[in-house]
């Protein structure tokens, strides 16, 4: 006899994120936070760069949170390297510098969505999710 096939919501494939930020706490705030929503995977979290690139080259992210300033780099310097890789993520910029200036350089380097630190949580979850979004609609 076979089984009746299974009702209700399917299984909702969560999105891969991972967060690069030079300081741990926020990086281990960010991971406990999204992870609380079954809509987010982290897929890892690096300290700086070179950690970044090589956890790039060998995990696929959905949506990539970006510190502008991620220890002795300008986040947005590493977008060329970033963009270079098969299946380059989506980058949401994540970062205390928020004036003027830098949205327009953060908007001219092509990145999804600047979100300042201290707005509240919900703001980067909903870029995270836009962000998904638009990968999968390419």
């Amino acid at each position: 006899m076979t089984e009746p096939p299974e009702t209700g919501p399917s299984p909702v494939t969560p999105i891969r994120v991972a967060i690069a930020d030079d300081n741990a706490t926020m990086r281990a705030t960010l991971d406990r936070v999204l992870s609380t929503s079954p809509v987010f995977e982290i897929a890892f979290t690096a300290e700086d760069p070179e950690a970044l690139t090589g956890e790039l080259t060998a995990n696929a992210v959905d949506v990539l949170v970006l510190d502008l300033r991620f220890g002795d780099a300008w986040g947005l310097d590493l977008l060329p390297r970033i963009r270079a890789l098969p299946d380059a993520p989506v980058v949401v910029v994540y970062s205390a510098i928020a004036n003027p200036a830098v949205a327009a350089e953060v908007g001219q380097a092509g990145v999804f969505r600047l979100i300042e630190k201290g707005a509240p949580l919900e703001e980067l979850r909903r870029a995270i999710t836009d962000a998904a979004r638009s990968r999968s609609a390419c």
